[in-house]
């Protein structure tokens, strides 16, 4: 289990409370501290987790530093701000043991009501949802799996053998959607699975006026990505 991050002092503490509380116990708990000026490691050690520093800023950074210090043939990611359900770990690797054919599982999120700055957006959770539930049933359909950083797991073989977070044209680190690179990724080399009963719930807090932005900004990586299988 890997959670990549940064000043998360506010948010971790319950991320790691749900992970403590799983159903199947035995694995390994890696939290990379991405140069935080707050108290997230010392809480983080607080519930048992393996810290390592990774001073370099970067989200594709960190987590690349924590799967290649994890131990598991299973690599389990999420992050500080995601609250995931007793069986979360359980889910995954029964998907692995009952599909040894599997390079990596993604699943659906729930968003924290009332945790968008924005009360508007707040508002619109349950159609947010439902809207990204349902963009994430049709790209995996159309077998261009989109991984959400907060809700994964890959078969570390399988990771290792696609760079990671890494390009494979110049192994430079994502700059951003390190998550979706890395799903299409690893649908090229093997199967890839949507668990619509994966579900965690996470942080709205990244959402505010300018959501509508977001699509539009994204078209050109969304083209490279989906539609050309580049890298960004």
């Amino acid at each position: 289990m890997v959670i990549p991050a940064l000043d998360e002092e506010e948010e971790i503490g319950e991320c790691l409370e749900s992970l403590r509380q799983q159903s199947f116990p035995y694995f390994e708990l890696i939290v990379v501290d991405n140069g935080s000026k707050d108290a997230t490691a010392s809480i983080a050690r607080t519930y048992g987790a393996h810290v390592i520093e990774e001073r370099e800023r970067g989200i594709a950074r960190a987590r690349q530093t924590g799967f290649e210090a994890a131990h598991g043939k299973i690599i389990a990611s999420t992050d500080a701000d995601t609250i995931v359900p007793t069986d979360w770990v359980a889910r995954i690797y029964h998907a692995f043991v009952n599909n040894a054919s599997l390079c990596g599982v993604f699943g659906p999120f729930h968003l924290k009501r009332g945790s968008s700055p924005d009360s508007r957006i707040n508002s619109l959770i349950p159609y947010l949802e439902r809207i990204s539930t349902l963009y994430q049933q049709t790209t995996s359909t159309i077998n261009l799996p989109h991984f959400w950083g907060f809700n994964f797991a890959v078969q570390r073989e399988a990771f290792v053998r696609v760079g990671g977070f890494r390009s494979t044209k110049d192994a430079h680190y994502y700059r951003r959607s390190e998550d979706i690179q890395l799903g299409l990724k690893l649908y090229r080399g093997g199967k890839v699975r949507f668990l619509e009963d994966l579900t965690v719930c996470t942080s709205a807090r990244k959402l505010n006026k300018d959501l509508w932005r977001i699509p539009i900004s994204n078209v050109p990586d969304y083209f490279s990505f989906f539609v050309r299988n580049g890298e960004a």
